[in-house]
Formats: structure tokens, sequence, C-alpha cells
């Protein structure tokens, strides 16, 4: 892995330099911006179609990731045995999602959050697979109108 994918101090000051010469340059030069959609407008000439192949492209491979994820924790929801996977999603058994998103992934959920398992070899023991029905009944400790009437 690089420096920026390790260290999260790294990552950020980083991104802060990035931001703050972004917006010095916008403040400073008033051209600034027009010049950087005729960048932009010049790529998408030079290469027209790659930004929806790209799309689609990813699309697959999120797709993909999605699916091995799901495969990994089983398949179905550990309460109820849905196996629809447009209902599935990752539950973190501790309640500790936020925290683990914002030192694992990036901040981010979805997708990244699933590499992120991918790239951990889909540790077993903190999450589960569950549908998004028994996922919110858990929030803040309660228990799954499912677990109850079991």
């Amino acid at each position: 892995m690089s420096r920026y994918q390790e260290d999260e101090s790294y990552r950020e000051k980083t991104k802060l330099r990035s931001r703050t010469r972004h917006e010095r340059k916008m403040q400073d030069d008033p051209d600034y911006r027009s010049r950087q959609m005729a960048k932009l407008d010049a790529l998408r000439a030079r290469m027209p179609g790659y930004t929806s192949r790209q799309k689609r492209d990813w699309k697959k491979t999120h797709a993909k990731v999605r699916a091995d994820t799901f495969q990994a924790y089983g398949g179905f929801c550990r309460c109820c045995g849905e196996t629809n996977p447009a209902f599935l999603t990752i539950d973190h058994i501790r309640g500790n999602g936020v925290e683990d998103r914002k030192r694992n992934s990036q901040g981010k959920g979805g997708v990244k959050f699933y590499w992120y398992l991918k790239r951990m070899g889909f540790p077993q023991g903190d999450y589960r697979l569950l549908c998004m029905n028994c996922n919110w009944a858990t929030r803040y400790g309660k228990e799954c109108p499912h677990a109850i009437t079991h």
C-alpha cells in the first residue's frame, strides 16, 4: 500500500494542501475556472464516449465487489433470511459503524466500505449481513422484531 493509503494524517494533509491551492487559485485568478473548464471540454472532445464507458465499467466492478462481499458473509440476512441483494447490507455487530468507516474506508460507506472489507479478507468477527429492515430495527442496541418472535 502507498503512504497515502496507509497514513491517515498524511492523506488529510495532502487533501487539505490540494484544496487550499485550488481555493487560492479560484480567488486570485479570475480566468482559472474558465481555463479548467476548457481543459475538461478538450479532454471530452479527444476521448468521446470515455466517461460513459468508464462509468459502465465502474458499475460492473462495484456490483461485483458488492456481490463478492455479500457472498463472503453468507448471502442472506442473518436475522430473517432475506436473500434479495437489493435489500441486503453490512451490519457492524458492535454498533461502531461511524467510527469504523471513518477509520478504515476514508469516511465513506457503500462501495468504498465493501472495497475495504475485500482488502482485509472479509473479516468475520465484527460484521454480519442483514437486510435493511433488520439493520434499522437493531439500531441503537434494540432487538430486531424477527428475533423477538422466534
